[in-house]
């Protein structure tokens, strides 16, 4: 049975082998859609994984630049803003260090927030 299978009624009106096809076909375009849907967000993770690794080899600029790309596609990614706030510290750069952890408490919730208000409270 597929995902979309369920006990199907046919009013008087209807011709039972028609309203088989019917949703036949619509559970089928459901099927592939939600099947579609995954293939899609498994890719997405993926280029964040890779992006994600390839900012942690890299020098400061391209890995800013990387980490953005993440969060435009992720804007909750944690990873992402942890290594930005740590170059901006790193680099001497208190603002915009600031800045990223103010941006990662209003986007994530939970002990990742913490972490960062954390370290918020600690440069403020």
């Amino acid at each position: 049975m597929g995902l979309f299978n369920r006990k199907r009624e046919v009013g008087s009106n209807f011709d039972e082998k028609k309203a088989d096809e019917i949703f036949d076909s619509i559970g089928e375009t459901n099927e592939k859609k939600v099947s579609d849907n995954i293939k899609k967000d498994i890719n997405v993770t993926k280029d964040i994984s890779s992006l994600l690794k390839q900012a942690k080899g890299s020098d400061d600029k391209t890995a800013i630049t990387l980490y953005e790309k993440v969060l435009a596609i992720a804007p909750d990614n944690f990873e992402a803003y942890d290594g930005l706030s740590k170059i901006y510290q790193k680099t001497n750069n208190p603002d915009k260090e600031r800045e990223m952890l103010k941006k990662a408490v209003m986007k994530l919730s939970g002990s990742k927030k913490e972490t960062f208000l954390k370290r918020l409270k600690e440069i403020s």
